[in-house]
């Protein structure tokens, strides 16, 4: 299980949102890392449950689909449907936002947002993956929750 830390974007009552799009880019090459992480420590045949509670897709179908693309993973069905899955366009194929959970905190389910997605590791040993960091360094602590 990796839940990972995140903007926090799903949290809700929001009064105020003082985020930067720049933060929650650190925050997805953060999530980045720990997935990769959380990979390498699997064996062939493991699962690894990863999730937010964040409704950015940054953090969400983004971090995913870098998954898919960059490791030795697959996705499995969750084991309860509850949404309509991913959200389109953001790196996932239509099969794969199939098998995403994504929970708005405005939908008809009254739940906070949260976000997860099932991984099955489907062989032993991958080439070392980096995270491309293209962002800023400068401090954003003001804008940090």
């Amino acid at each position: 299980m990796l839940d990972a830390p995140c903007s926090a974007l799903g949290l809700r009552p929001r009064l105020r949102c003082d985020l930067t799009h720049e933060f929650v880019l650190r925050q997805s090459n953060y999530q980045k890392r720990l997935i990769i992480n959380a990979a390498a420590l699997l064996k062939k045949g493991g699962r690894l449950v990863y999730s937010t509670c964040s409704v950015s897709p940054e953090e969400n179908e983004k971090n995913v689909a870098f998954a898919l693309e960059r490791l030795p993973l697959v996705l499995c069905r969750p084991p309860v449907q509850c949404t309509r899955g991913g959200l389109k366009s953001q790196g996932l194929s239509d099969d794969h936002c199939e098998l995403v959970e994504r929970f708005e905190p405005f939908d008809e389910l009254d739940s906070i947002g949260f976000f997860y997605a099932v991984f099955e590791k489907i062989s032993d040993g991958f080439e070392r993956v980096f995270v491309d960091d293209d962002i800023d360094d400068k401090d954003d602590s003001e804008s940090e929750m």
